[in-house]
């Protein structure tokens, strides 16, 4: 019974010794825990700052985007916002470049001119801009890289003015890190472990300057070639002429070969009605004009505006139409004259291929007798010298 006693007497002891122990490692060790848990926290808020700062990019607040105007320009027709072919291939060389370096982006400023209301004009450069974005993003360059502004029709932008167009500027960033805010000293006991980030460092990427591929006025030809559709009015300068006809009409089909050269070619065919009075004929008689002509064209400039004088030879075929007597002072009902076409003109260029044109023809003819019958004894000759004044509506290729 006594050595029962004694040998539980024994293990107890044995088992309270351990965790005593047991119990005093285990508060060193949480003490030691909370000191490392309070170093690894600062040391998890330091890092995340230096993080933050790091992952700051090209859009945050710490960098700055450099756009330097490039001389890079693309156009639209009037009124539209829709993206010609050599447009596409200007975005196309732009985001090759853009999509090279990741601290590249791309500038777009949209423009239109005065034609039509502000408001409009302000909603077209936003969608010309718009649309040049969304290419430059179908090419593979990421939308946050890229910025858009609508200028409208006052863009106070030198490249800009007067045009439809978008300027397109390569940027570049200038990265900055920024020093993290320093974190609050935690409450003592625990010591502050303080983290002192790297000294700021700027990089500074420079950015090459590509050809300038600017749109020019050319037309598709280079030299200019035209097609135009008109008429006019036209009158005989013979006193004698204009005693038989009344002042008339003209239409006319125009082509023209090298606009956009010193020297042009024009081909045209002429028509013209007059109404016709003589002796013996009805009252709604005419004399109807048919022929063709080649000038030679001397162009003044190749601006917009172009003023120009030409001269060349033609014929003319006259004929007595809508008359059924068959006695009257006109014994001949057709006649073949040759002709000698002079005079001058003005071309307005409206957008990228309209073409409005303005002319003051005189012809001097040659060979004239359809009319001389009426003079029949009396000395007199009737010519069918005559002036005409035109305009025209055609297109430039």
């Amino acid at each position: 019974m006594g050595w029962n006693r004694w040998r539980s007497v024994t293990l107890a002891f044995a088992m309270a010794v351990p965790t005593v122990a047991s119990g005093h490692a285990y508060a060193q060790d949480d003490a030691q825990s909370g000191m490392q848990n309070t170093e690894e926290h600062a040391g998890s808020a330091a890092q995340k700052g230096k993080h933050e700062a790091a992952s700051a990019g090209p859009s945050s607040g710490a960098n700055k985007m450099h756009c330097e105007e490039i001389g890079r320009i693309i156009e639209f027709k009037t009124g539209d916002a829709s993206l010609s072919p050599s447009a596409k291939q200007v975005l196309e060389a732009t985001a090759s470049w853009a999509n090279d370096a990741p601290d590249r982006g791309v500038r777009l400023e949209g423009a239109a001119d005065k034609t039509g209301p502000s408001s409009l004009n302000e909603e077209l450069s936003q969608e010309r801009a718009q649309n040049a974005k969304q290419y430059l993003t179908q090419q593979g360059v990421d939308p946050n890289k890229i910025r858009t502004e609508a200028l409208g029709e006052n863009p106070d932008r030198p490249l800009l003015d007067g045009l439809r167009a978008v300027e397109i500027r390569n940027c570049s960033a200038t990265v900055a890190m920024a020093e993290p805010e320093p974190e609050p000293a935690p409450a003592p006991p625990p010591p502050v472990v303080e983290v002192n980030p790297p000294a700021p460092q700027v990089q500074v990427v420079p950015m090459p300057v590509p050809q300038t591929t600017a749109e020019t006025d050319k037309p598709p030809s280079r030299v200019g070639v035209g097609v135009a559709l008109g008429g006019g009015a036209t009158g005989f300068s013979d006193q004698e002429s204009r005693n038989l006809t009344d002042t008339g009409g003209t239409w006319e089909a125009r082509a023209s070969f090298g606009t956009r050269l010193p020297v042009a070619f024009e081909g045209a065919y002429v028509g013209s009605a007059q109404g016709l009075n003589a002796l013996g004929l009805d009252r709604d008689a005419l004399l109807v004009g048919n022929g063709a002509e080649g000038n030679l064209r001397l162009n003044l400039g190749t601006l917009r505006v172009q003023p120009y004088l030409f001269g060349g030879a033609g014929w003319t075929h006259y004929s007595v139409e809508r008359n059924n007597n068959i006695t009257s002072s006109i014994t001949s009902r057709t006649d073949d004259v040759f002709t000698v076409p002079a005079g001058a003109g003005l071309s307005f260029r409206i957008g990228r291929g309209l073409l409005l044109d303005l002319r003051g023809t005189y012809r001097w003819a040659f060979g004239a007798d359809i009319l001389n019958a009426s003079y029949v004894g009396t000395g007199k000759s009737a010519g069918l010298s005559n002036w005409n004044a035109a305009g025209h509506l055609g297109w430039e290729f």
